[in-house]
């Protein structure tokens, strides 16, 4: 017996399990605090415990305290500004909540390009596995942090590139500095 198309994608919508989003708008950002749809809560709302976690496509697994208000709101609270902070979400990014039971949440972040990120490069190339990220932890390091680090027994040089010239395969710098730069290397 055929079954009719409303009746699939329903039992396709209960295997995904319950979803919603959020923009983050600059209210989001100064507070420090993202509320939970009402509508989530009103379905899914008795299995949330005070303690969730949010789950990054590299399995990373962020302890978040839920704040739950007389009102009926919900708030992710203490520790979202770090995860905010960690995978580098601003004004006009989107993030798709994924509900995974056991107060747990993949979330699927998305920048202003609509582009999910790279949660590599957010993390500084490693995985911050189950830890709470509080300020005590240290930042990941930029580019040119990285690049001053480096060190090498041949003689070399640093340009920074801004990412327009990255469109043609030339670099431009001044031949006397070079020079000048690597005269004690040579």
């Amino acid at each position: 017996m055929a079954c009719c198309r409303c009746c699939c994608r329903q039992r396709e919508d209960e295997r995904a399990g319950p979803h919603f989003f959020k923009i983050i708008l600059s209210d989001t950002l100064d507070s420090g605090k993202l509320g939970i749809p009402r509508r989530f809560l009103k379905k899914y709302g008795n299995h949330l415990s005070s303690l969730a976690f949010l789950k990054v496509s590299l399995g990373s697994n962020w302890p978040i305290e839920l704040k739950k208000c007389n009102n009926g709101t919900v708030w992710l609270q203490k520790g979202w500004r770090e995860f905010m902070e960690y995978y580098s979400i601003g004004h006009g990014h989107l993030i798709v909540f994924k509900y995974e039971g056991d107060s747990t949440f993949r979330a699927i972040i998305f920048d202003k390009s609509t582009s999910e990120i790279d949660y590599s490069s957010s993390s500084g190339g490693s995985n911050p596995g189950p830890v709470f990220r509080g300020p005590t932890h240290p930042r990941p390091l930029t580019r040119l942090e990285l690049a001053n680090k480096f060190e090498s027994e041949h003689p070399f040089f640093k340009v920074v590139m801004p990412p327009s010239s990255m469109k043609t395969s030339l670099v431009k710098f001044c031949f006397d500095a070079f020079v000048g730069s690597v005269k004690g290397q040579l």
